[in-house]
């Protein structure tokens, strides 16, 4: 019973260092939000009134920069001490079930006796030093813990890996290799497999080419469901179209402003980003890229685009982001070399 009060008081100290931190890390994050809220006021007004940056500002901004480090390292380091606390627990479980049930050591050879860090006496397998009791989570029967694909015949191993080659050449776009695969190898590739990928490179392409209408056409047509993702992928893509407005010049203003009638549906979320394009207006005829503004011109933009838009539509469609082929050089060994 005594062992069972340790594992109880330690777990009640990570439960209240859980407490204190969650507190702490939401008190701490509100203050930084509000004071980085108060400068970007700062910043927008003197934008909007044309001023140059002053020194004063330069020094806060430098000064925010700096708090938001400082924040971030101590809630980082205050994370880690709870690891440290969660690791006792486990320690202390495993001294109990060490002493609950000793048939975890049958055939062992014992040492002698051993002090643990609670001061107790508990004995300890022959070694060059003192050892932890073994895991209770140790499954010594291998079918249990490996998988039946495991056991399959060279023909299967061999047909699993060819359809690894090939989803990941769909994926990569190289859809005549795949076909020329399926082929020699006298693979089976249903149309239904094939269609998510033929759809989703068409498009890619197309965005490649900084042409935004394939993608908008697919977004709008699976609106429902990129909105069940939390997906921005939608607002996105209106966004990059109105800037493409904005960069053509003042020629463009009124087709600008009647597109900005996209927003409407996501004004709630995107509020201050739509503020942000907006107030970009004002420095149409003076020339976006001398503004303050002149970050909307940038063509990262559409390196974006092109990720959001693999990772929602992968994800919506059931896809894997990285295909099978692409994880394998990740973890390295999982399938022999080709």
């Amino acid at each position: 019973m005594e062992q069972c009060a340790c594992v109880e008081r330690e777990l009640d100290k990570v439960l209240q260092k859980f407490l204190t931190y969650g507190q702490h890390c939401e008190q701490s994050l509100e203050e930084l939000l509000h004071y980085i809220g108060q400068l970007r006021a700062e910043l927008a007004s003197a934008a909007l009134q044309g001023a140059p940056l002053s020194a004063t500002l330069s020094l806060v901004m430098s000064q925010c920069c700096r708090k938001i480090k400082d924040t971030v390292q101590k809630l980082a380091s205050d994370h880690k001490d709870i690891h440290s606390s969660v690791s006792r627990v486990g320690k202390a479980i495993d001294r109990v079930s060490a002493r609950t049930n000793p048939s975890l050591w049958v055939g062992v050879p014992w040492s002698g006796m051993h002090k643990d860090s609670a001061g107790e006496h508990v004995r300890v397998p022959e070694s060059q030093g003192p050892v932890s009791p073994p895991c209770q989570n140790f499954d010594s029967e291998i079918c249990g813990v490996v998988s039946d694909a495991v056991w399959d015949s060279r023909e299967k191993q061999q047909q699993i890996l060819q359809m690894a080659i090939v989803e990941h050449l769909y994926q990569q776009g190289m859809l005549g290799v795949a076909e020329e695969l399926c082929q020699e190898s006298t693979l089976n590739v249903d149309l239904d497999f094939k269609q998510p990928f033929l759809e989703l490179n068409r498009i890619v392409e197309a965005l490649h080419e900084q042409d935004l209408r394939p993608a908008l056409e697919w977004a709008v047509s699976h609106r429902q469901r990129l909105l069940e993702l939390n997906s921005s992928l939608e607002f996105k893509l209106h966004r990059l179209h109105f800037i493409r407005l904005l960069a053509s010049g003042p020629e463009k203003q009124l087709e600008a402003l009647s597109y900005a009638r996209h927003f409407q549906p996501f004004a709630r979320l995107h509020q201050r980003e739509i503020q942000v394009m907006m107030g970009s207006l004002v420095y149409l005829r003076l020339g976006l890229e001398k503004s303050p503004y002149c970050h909307l011109l940038d063509n990262s933009h559409w390196a974006e685009i092109c990720e959001t838009f693999t990772r929602d539509a992968c994800s919506l469609l059931g896809l894997s982001v990285e295909s099978p082929l692409s994880v394998r050089g990740d973890v390295c060994g999982c399938v022999p070399w080709i």
